[in-house]
Parts: structure tokens; sequence; C-alpha cells
């Protein structure tokens, strides 16, 4: 391998792409293949896996410019330096150049490099980060998200009070920090958890927000005043939150700007929903449209598979991670309820309780194979949802 890079990759103009997986233990195994590949410039696109020490040392002397970079450090053997785990102020030699950069440790630091052509970020990690070193090291971002993190965190995401007092107070220095020093001058979007959006205290307009986790209706209220989004997603894995907080919900709804005209709801059933009076979730819904008269588009999205034969056990006994028992193999109201729900009928029921619609989506997902989808509206109108679909957005 050393020999390739050594002899052919520098002559090897066209050779633009690199994806080493278990990095770490490879660029270990030879103490001269680290410097062969920081020694060339063709690359544009790098991915290291399980990067570590020997990593970092290499991206410190890298000579390519790139405009795609993606760093996953080791979990368990990190770089020792903590220096060296900011892998933004590492690639400082693409400081012209990167235009997408995907993190899995906090990336920034106030007196770090800026990168002015990068326009999307992705981290993997759930703490949330300050927004200023965020907005110092790329000034022109237009796209953010966030995704779960496979390990334990600093700030669980299922808030204990103390968790929450520490959101607080994250949240409210981001904000005081913002407004002293400046945040982005917009962003196209956000997706990630609700959580952390509310932690960054974001104080620009964000055109696209798409939040998901356990849905907190105040901290949605905050982050929709924040951002005033034309389009806002919510992603809910617990419908029987948005029945207890139903009223909140068609309140907030009816405190939308007239900027929000699109609306996306999300809702994947759990376990512990299946007993859940869906009709009252519908009627809330309706409400929440009704309540809303900003929004022209809107897309449901019922997704009940997880509940469906083929994903659970043969007796039809759940345990969560709590230990709670549910038996899905019983018929309940609910169940008879979702698998006689006809997707026109759903289009028509919300349509008639929102003067304002023009366009809707309904998806009725019973299995991962049995979707239903109905669309009502120009192109123009659904293109929209259609985008959201597509991209990786």
């Amino acid at each position: 391998m050393t020999g390739f890079f050594l002899e052919c990759a520098l002559r090897a103009h066209s050779f633009t792409r690199l994806e080493i997986y278990e990095a770490e233990a490879i660029l270990s195994a030879n103490a001269l293949l680290p410097a062969a590949i920081a020694v060339l410039t063709t690359l544009r696109h790098l991915m290291l896996d399980s990067a570590g020490t020997v990593s970092a040392a290499m991206l410190r002397l890298f000579r390519s410019r790139l405009t795609c970079a993606e760093i996953v450090y080791s979990i368990a053997n990190p770089p020792r330096a903590l220096k060296d785990r900011n892998a933004a102020a590492i690639l400082h030699r693409s400081e012209d150049s990167l235009r997408a950069l995907t993190l899995e440790y906090p990336c920034t630091a106030a007196d770090g490099p800026s990168y002015p052509n990068m326009r999307s970020l992705t981290l993997k990690y759930m703490d949330v980060p300050t927004t200023r070193h965020l907005v110092h090291a790329f000034p022109n971002l237009a796209i953010l998200r966030f995704y779960d993190q496979y390990y334990e965190s600093d700030l669980d995401v299922n808030f204990e009070d103390e968790d929450e007092d520490r959101l607080e107070r994250k949240r409210e220095a981001n904000v005081a920090e913002q407004r002293e020093h400046g945040s982005w001058g917009s962003l196209i979007g956000y997706k990630g958890p609700l959580s952390v959006l509310y932690g960054l205290g974001i104080t620009c307009p964000v055109h696209f927000l798409v939040v998901h986790e356990e849905i907190n209706v105040s901290m949605l209220r905050a982050v929709v005043a924040d951002a005033h989004p034309s389009h806002l997603t919510v992603r809910i894995t617990e419908v029987t939150y948005l029945l207890e907080k139903a009223k909140a919900f068609v309140r907030l709804c009816q405190r939308f700007e007239d900027n929000l005209y699109s609306l996306e709801l999300n809702l994947c059933l759990s376990p512990g929903d299946w007993t859940l009076d869906m009709e009252a979730v519908m009627e809330c819904i309706c409400n929440a449209l009704s309540a809303a008269p900003s929004v022209t588009a809107f897309k449901i999205e019922l997704d009940w598979a997880v509940l469906t034969s083929s994903k659970m056990p043969a007796d039809g006994v759940f345990i969560d991670s709590d230990g709670i028992i549910y038996n899905l193999a019983i018929t309940t109201m609910a169940r008879e309820y979702l698998n006689g729900l006809d997707a026109d009928a759903v289009a028509d029921r919300l349509f008639s309780a929102s003067k304002s619609l023009k366009t809707i989506m309904v998806v009725l997902a019973r299995t991962d194979e049995a979707v239903v989808t109905v669309k009502r509206g120009t192109p123009e109108d659904l293109e929209v949802f259609v985008m959201l679909e597509k991209s990786e957005f």
C-alpha cells in the first residue's frame, strides 16, 4: 500500500478521493504511509474512520486542498492531545477550498481558522456546542446537521432536571454571545435534535427546520420564534406526548408567523402508543391546522410499521428498555383505527379543517412495504416536500 502512494499516487492526477476505514490501525502499521498520503496534492474528498493520534498528525501535514472531508475519531482511542481532536483546526490548509465537513467531536474554538466557503456542516455528537465558535469557523454556513451519537454524551437527551438547567445555561450563554459578536447572516436549514437547536439559541433566520427526538412544546415554541422558518418538520416518536400536550400544541400553531407556510408532521408510533386514542390524535392535528392560518402546505406521515407482525416477536410481546411489557398481539382500538384509515379520507378531513390549505400530502406506512401516499395540489406547491424527501437534508 505504501508503495502505491510513494510511486503511483503522486503521478495520478485524477486520484481525488480517499476513504480509509480503521484509519488509525492502518496508518500506524507503516511509519512511511501517513507521510506518503500527506504529500499528495490531488485529493479533494477524504474520509477517515476510527482515526486517532497518528491520523491527526497526518492531517496537520496535509498538502491537498480538500473540498469535502469526514473525520470520525475512534471512540476508544481518540487523539491523545485535545488540540488534535479539533479536526476543523488541523485542516487549516483547506481553509479556502473546504465546502462540506462531517465531524464527530467538538470542532471549533474561539481563535481557530475560518472556512469562508464552507456550506454544509454535519456533527455526529449530541452535546451542544458554542454557537459563536461555529459562526467564527464557518461564517457562511448554509446547512447545519446534527446526528444522534451512538455513545453516551455529557448531555443526555432524556433530560432530567439537572440537564435541563445545564441546557438553559448553555442557551442563555449562546444567545448572549451572538448578540455581542453576531451570528450567521442566514442559514438555509437545520436538521437534528430539538434540544440541540434550542441550546444553540440561533439568532438568525433558518428557512427549513427539521427537528426530532422527544418533542417539548415549549422548546419548539422557542426555536420557531428564534429562527422564523418558512418550513417546519417535526418528527415525533412519542405520539403519547403530543396527545398529552394537545392544547399547548394547538396554541403553538396559532402563533405561527405569516412566513411559516409549510408544515410537516411525522408521527412514528412506538409500542407505548399502541393503546392511544388515535381519533383524539387526528382531532388534535385538525385543530392545529385550523389554528394555523399561515400554513398553506401540510404533510402528515403516520408510520406504525414498527408495530406490525413482521417487526415484533412471534408471540406479540414486546419489552422496552425500562422493562415495560406490551402485548401487541391484542387487538386494540388503536390497531383497528389505524388499519381502517383511508389516505384520501384523511386528506379530505384535513382540508376541511383548514381554510388556508392549498396543498396536502398524506403518507400512511402500515409496513415498510405497504406505504400509501396521496398528494393534493400543484407540483409547484408540493415541491418543498419532494425536495426534502429526495435530498440528504
